[in-house]
């Protein structure tokens, strides 16, 4: 027989564990597209800076 101090689980201790945290509202379509844009947006620009900076050259000379 095992001695209570043993027991990996006593009662009581481990039910806030089992109960997941609220999270709240899901995200809505408003949100995730505009997160897809700022996202597109942020991985583009060195791409637009260095298509400007051809436009600029082409300008210039």
């Amino acid at each position: 027989m095992t001695s209570p101090s043993l027991d990996p689980d006593p009662v009581g201790e481990s039910q806030a564990e089992d109960t997941p945290a609220p999270t709240g509202d899901p995200p809505t379509m408003g949100a995730v597209v505009r997160h897809g844009m700022v996202l597109f947006l942020m991985a583009a620009t060195p791409f637009l800076l260095l298509a400007g900076m051809f436009l600029l050259d082409g300008f210039i000379r």
